[in-house]
């Protein structure tokens, strides 16, 4: 349903765009990028409604903003499909806010976490999906010290003792999870391509 919507925008903003002629290398950028707005939205969207329904919205908003920008620069495991990954986000975000009500960190507990959590992302940070294409090392470099950094500035927010503490702590753990399943992914996929060969 996403690509088929995301085609027909596409193809629809080739043919009315003023550029005299679009490769069909443009359109395909073009479409990938409408897919990847409807499926955030769609996304963000669900997690609004259920966060409304659970009197839970301004953690949603947090978790949201949270979760995207270290999600993009920690990288990760991508969901096969459109579907999946709508649902799978959501599900996220939901597990995440309500173990964020029930666990309660103290200042030393938020401390080793956050140790832990700088030690993975200098060590793994970003991941790059086998959907992806790899980055340069300089690229790599880069995104690494920008994750730490909003890292580091999620410590300083987390060690205010505000009531997103735990919601920032967790969210940063299932981004780790998240790429610490793609690493798994790759090395078990690569494994079987040893095997075969």
């Amino acid at each position: 349903m996403i690509n088929m919507i995301s085609n027909k925008l596409a193809l629809y903003i080739a043919h009315h765009a003023s550029k005299p002629q679009y490769l069909k290398a443009d359109i395909e950028v073009l479409q990938y990028g409408i897919e990847c707005m409807i499926n955030t939205t769609c996304t963000n969207l669900l997690i609004f409604f259920f966060c409304v329904l659970s009197h839970t919205l301004s953690a949603g908003i947090v978790w949201i903003i949270l979760f995207t920008f270290f999600r993009n620069l920690v990288g990760g495991y991508h969901a096969p499909g459109h579907f999946m990954c709508i649902c799978l986000s959501t599900l996220l975000c939901l597990i995440t806010i309500l173990a964020s009500n029930k666990i309660i960190f103290t200042w030393h507990q938020m401390m080793v976490f956050e140790i832990i959590i700088l030690f993975i992302i200098k060590r793994i940070a970003p991941v790059s999906s086998s959907r992806n294409n790899p980055l340069s090392s300089h690229q790599q470099r880069r995104t690494n010290l920008k994750a730490l950094l909003l890292s580091c500035f999620c410590i300083i927010i987390s060690l205010t003792h505000n009531p997103y503490s735990s919601l920032i702590m967790l969210t940063q753990i299932s981004v780790i999870i998240l790429a610490i399943i793609e690493i798994s992914i790759q090395k078990s996929s690569y494994s079987a391509t040893q095997n075969i060969s």
